[in-house]
């Protein structure tokens, strides 16, 4: 039979399951074929009073400013060809 200290048992436990975590977020994030949609920049709007950034997801042409609560029309025409 084998000796081993507990000591030594813990640690190799501990590293496998680091080395399976580690391996199984790699696999995921290799295999995402997702849209980041913080790097698309087709949905930002700007609203013309105060100058607030936000994302208009619905492509709506009329927005609120979520903000100002302003209404803002948009050229949504022009943004998807």
């Amino acid at each position: 039979m084998i000796r081993i200290e507990i000591t030594v048992a813990a640690a190799v436990y501990l590293s496998l399951s680091i080395l399976l975590v580690i391996v199984l977020w790699i696999f995921y994030n290799c295999n995402k074929k997702e849209e980041n949609p913080i790097n698309d920049a087709t949905h930002l709007e700007q609203c013309r009073y105060c100058a607030h950034v936000f994302f208009n997801y619905l492509d709506k042409e009329i927005v609120v400013c979520p903000l100002c609560k302003s209404y803002i029309e948009t050229n949504t025409i022009a943004r998807h060809p």
